[in-house]
C-alpha cells in the first residue's frame, strides 16, 4: 500500500494533492481548480473501499454526478482521473468556455541520482516520450542529472508512473531496476512548448547548463539548479 502511495504522490505532486492518514489509513485525493486557483473537490478513500466526495464549489447536482461516479473498479488512480474529467466537464457547462489543450501544458524539472547504463536509460526514455508525444531534454552536469520533460499534463503524469512503475535501468548485479531516487523540482506551465524532441545534452559545469536554460527560454528554472 505504501508504494501505491508514494506512486499517487508522485503523479498528484501538488502540496496536499495526496495525503494519507496511517492510522485510519485513509487517502485524501484534493483536486485542484486551476483557474479558480483552488480544491475543486476531495475525494476520500476508506479502507473498505468506501469513497466520499465533497466539493464547496459544486453546486448540489453537480455533486450528485461526482457521486455517482465514485466507484472503485480498478485502480485509485483511475478513480481519481475519473472524478476529475467529470469535474473538469461540469465546470465546462458551467461557464460554456472552453479551455484550448494548449493552456494544460506543462514543464517538469526533475532531478535523478545516476544513470548505471547511459543508453539503455535513455532507450526507455526516448520510447515514452515518443508515445506520450512529450518533448524535452536530459540535462547532465557532472554529478548531477536532470530530466526537463514538456507536453499535455494528463500525458507527463503517465510518464512519471512509467519512471515511478517500469525497469529503466539496471543494478551493480545488472538485473533490470526501477527509478527509486527521482525527485520532482518544480512543475510551470508553458505555451508553447520550448523544445521539438527529447535528447540528452552534456555540459562541463552549472554554467553552460545555465546558459544553455536562458537561451532555451528556461530562466526561471535557473533557481531550482543551484546546489
Amino acid at each position: 500500500m505504501h508504494e501505491q502511495i508514494e506512486v499517487l504522490k508522485a503523479i498528484y505532486s501538488r502540496r496536499n494533492e495526496i495525503v494519507y492518514d496511517d492510522v485510519s489509513q485513509i487517502i485524501t485525493y484534493n483536486a485542484f481548480d486551476d483557474n479558480l486557483q483552488c480544491i475543486g473537490f476531495s475525494t476520500r478513500v476508506y479502507m473498505n473501499n468506501a469513497i466520499i466526495v465533497e466539493s464547496n464549489i459544486l453546486a448540489n447536482d453537480e455533486l450528485k454526478q461526482l457521486r455517482e461516479n465514485a466507484c472503485l473498479k480498478t485502480t485509485l488512480y483511475d478513480l481519481f482521473t475519473a472524478l476529475k474529467s467529470l469535474y473538469d466537464e461540469l465546470m465546462m457547462k458551467r461557464t460554456k468556455e472552453i479551455v484550448p489543450l494548449e493552456e494544460s501544458s506543462s514543464s517538469i524539472l526533475m532531478k535523478i541520482d545516476h544513470m548505471r547504463s547511459p543508453n539503455i536509460y535513455m532507450k526507455h526514455l526516448r520510447q515514452w516520450t515518443n508515445e506520450l508525444n512529450i518533448t524535452g531534454r536530459v540535462l547532465v552536469i557532472p554529478h548531477t542529472i536532470f530530466i526537463l520533460v514538456e507536453g499535455n499534463n494528463d500525458n507527463l503524469k503517465k510518464f512519471i508512473i512509467k519512471l515511478k512503475t517500469e525497469t529503466v535501468d539496471i543494478d551493480n548485479r545488472g538485473r533490470p531496476c526501477k527509478e527509486r531516487l527521482l525527485t520532482q523540482i518544480v512543475e510551470i506551465n508553458i505555451h508553447p512548448a520550448k523544445f521539438s524532441n527529447f535528447e540528452k545534452i552534456e555540459f562541463n559545469n552549472r554554467n553552460e547548463l545555465e546558459s544553455y536554460l536562458r537561451k532555451s527560454d528556461y530562466a526561471e528554472l535557473l533557481n531550482y539548479i543551484k546546489n
